[in-house]
């Protein structure tokens, strides 16, 4: 038996081997060469965009994965969801500065036009813009800034003043990245940016910024909300039945990008493209994020912290949790702040990231409320005292904390007493929340289905940005937020808090490559060794299930 339980293992050890393998078939076997490759393929895409309607059209037996936003589409990319994306090439050359795992497929699809929109009704406006960017493109300024934000992939805004007495100018714009629009250290930086205010310092006008979702700028210039939107705006023959466009002040070619891995050959944008380099130094504790580029999300405990903290430090921030992740992954910043219990969830997923020392910052986490509607709050804490004490609030912590694939009970919400609606962020990340099969589900949101249930009413989930979450109840557009809300003073300023139903702390992250392990090399290691993990296969596969019974018998 012994002999025959060694030869199995002779011929097991291979079996390992394969299966730790960082390649995969798909991976082997996917080569593409040309555009025309992809009419089979997988191919993500901006929902909407100029993008999403050209895949459809030429590629009408590939699978169109459609997202929300940029940062969903590279995600697509680098977790291999999808064999391509579509994207517009400025962006991309900022996304390979710092990412020499994806390149470019074939030539520019197409190109457009990009203009700076405005009403139908405000003619002058436009008009006045016109004259302005023939007098920037004249004197110089404007290939000054073309060669600081799309060449060199400069970040730094200069100091533009002029007197504000003409009134103000509203802007719309949406920070989808740069080389156009981004936050950076709670101001938004980038082209559109720094030619908005110069046209606004032209006007002799105070500018006033609206930063919001792409898909809704046209709605927000046509109904006057906004004087003028700025965000690498494609000049279309659709949306000039909608708003008046200015001169064209860039050009921007559409571009196939998918994993080098993925590529037969690849192309880079432009020779002056630099390739990525690691950090000079590995990150080994918090005290090395001083000088470094640090991801958070906008209005988080995370952004207050990392400001506080690291005044030298150069802070992104970003609108998701995945702008975050997917910032760390694209190098576009060196470390990231989140928190520890949903970054641990992202871990599994993410087996290039890790982590850099202990989790830090614990901090109780509740639900927030207006300070006009303390009755709700009131019910709220009722409510939640008794789960606590019928022990359901146990068993929820302990299924979506400690099991893996936890499932999500059916919690019927009658509708008799009305609605109740919660604003909560989709992508927050398990335990707490996150979308599976089209459903929310997560810790977070079987407690407001649950206090809905208590209350006979039905729930609402309205999905949003986390900075709008705290204006949005506080103006009674939703009637709380279940999210996990740090308790800080300043918010309490603003809402009020239910008692707190978990503790959190802070974690930073980062590429593991850039992680200094204990011993001081770069942490690059595998969880378990090859010959500890062929032992751990044999004994679950070979011993545990008992497998060795077929061997004996043949």
């Amino acid at each position: 038996m012994i002999n025959k339980l060694l030869l199995l293992l002779v011929f097991f050890v291979p079996t390992c081997a394969l299966a730790t393998t960082n390649t995969s078939p798909q991976q082997t076997q996917l080569q593409l060469k040309t555009v025309d490759d992809l009419k089979d393929k997988k191919i993500g895409v901006l929902l909407g965009s100029a993008h999403d309607t050209y895949a459809t059209k030429n590629f009408p037996n590939a699978q169109i994965l459609q997202f929300k936003s940029p940062a969903d589409v590279l995600l697509a990319v680098k977790s291999s969801k999808v064999d391509a994306a579509l994207y517009d090439a400025e962006p991309l050359r900022e996304i390979f500065r710092q990412d020499d795992t994806l390149a470019l497929l074939g030539d520019a699809l197409f190109s457009f036009d990009v203009g700076v929109g405005f009403s139908k009704n405000n003619q002058d406006l436009k008009q006045q813009f016109d004259h302005f960017l023939s007098q920037i493109k004249n004197n110089g300024v404007y290939d000054d800034m073309v060669k600081r934000w799309m060449t060199n992939g400069e970040t730094d805004m200069p100091a533009i003043t002029a007197p504000t007495k003409n009134g103000i100018l509203k802007v719309g714009v949406s920070d989808a990245g740069l080389p156009f629009t981004i936050v950076k250290d709670n101001q938004l930086v980038g082209f559109d940016i720094e030619l908005a205010r110069r046209f606004a310092a032209a006007q002799g006008k105070e500018i006033q910024f609206l930063n919001m979702e792409f898909g809704s700028l046209i709605a927000a210039v046509s109904s006057g909300k906004a004087d003028m939107i700025a965000s690498a705006i494609y000049v279309t023959d659709e949306r000039k039945k909608q708003i008046a466009f200015s001169e064209p002040y860039f050009q921007m070619a559409t571009r196939v990008f998918a994993l080098k891995n993925n590529l037969a050959a690849t192309t880079q944008i432009g020779s002056e493209v630099p390739s990525s380099e690691n950090s000079d130094k590995l990150l080994s504790t918090l005290e090395d994020l001083k000088d470094k580029k640090i991801g958070v999300m906008l209005g988080s405990t995370h952004d207050a912290f990392a400001h506080k903290r690291y005044p030298q430090a150069e802070i992104f921030q970003y609108k998701s949790p995945s702008d975050v992740l997917l910032g760390v992954k694209a190098q576009k910043v060196d470390v990231g702040i989140y928190n520890s219990v949903s970054l641990k969830e992202i871990l599994k997923t993410s087996p290039d990231i890790g982590t850099i020392g202990e989790p830090f910052e614990m901090m109780p986490v509740a639900f927030g409320f207006s300070k006009n509607n303390t009755e709700l709050l009131q019910k709220f804490n009722e409510f939640f005292q008794t789960i606590k004490a019928n022990g359901i609030y146990t068993e929820m912590v302990k299924r979506w904390t400690e099991q893996e694939n936890p499932e999500m009970p059916q919690i019927a919400t009658p509708n008799k007493n009305g609605l109740l609606v919660a604003g909560h962020v989709s992508d927050g990340g398990l335990p707490f929340v996150t979308v599976r099969d089209n459903e929310n589900i997560g810790m977070n949101i079987e407690l407001a289905k649950r206090f809905a249930a208590y209350l006979g009413k039905d729930i609402r989930f309205d999905d949003m940005e986390f900075g709008s979450l705290i204006p949005a109840v506080s103006t009674g557009k939703i009637d709380f937020v279940a999210v996990t809300l740090m308790i800080t003073e300043e918010r309490k300023q603003k809402i009020n808090f239910s008692d707190s139903y978990y503790e959190i702390g802070m974690s930073a992250f980062a590429l593991k490559k850039n992680i200094a392990s204990k011993d001081g090399a770069s942490d690059t290691r595998t969880e378990t060794s090859f010959i500890q993990e062929t032992i751990n296969s044999f004994k679950s596969n070979i011993i545990e299930e008992k497998r060795y019974l077929l061997l004996l018998d043949g």
